[in-house]
């Protein structure tokens, strides 16, 4: 049996399909690429966060570190040591 030849409706309703097909994929590439970009905007900018939080406890570290060192007790001298 022979199949019957394609009308020009049938071609129209082909050709609009296929686009629309290929509209969808367009249309999937973008989001993915708008999602890709997204996530990595938001991976930077925590990356950016934790380098803050890092340099600040650094910083309170040294602080702390100096706060420590003038408060501690002078060390006693030996009793019997020359100079006294």
């Amino acid at each position: 049996m022979k199949k019957p030849a394609m009308t020009a409706a049938d071609a129209r309703r082909e050709a609009d399909r296929k686009k629309d097909k290929q509209f969808i994929r367009d249309k999937e590439k973008e989001r993915q690429s708008r999602l890709a970009k997204t996530e990595k905007l938001r991976l930077l900018r925590l990356a950016k966060e934790e380098a803050e939080i890092e340099e600040k406890a650094a910083a309170t570290a040294a602080k702390a570190a100096k706060s420590a060192k003038k408060t501690a007790r002078p060390k006693a001298k030996a009793s019997g040591t020359p100079g006294e």
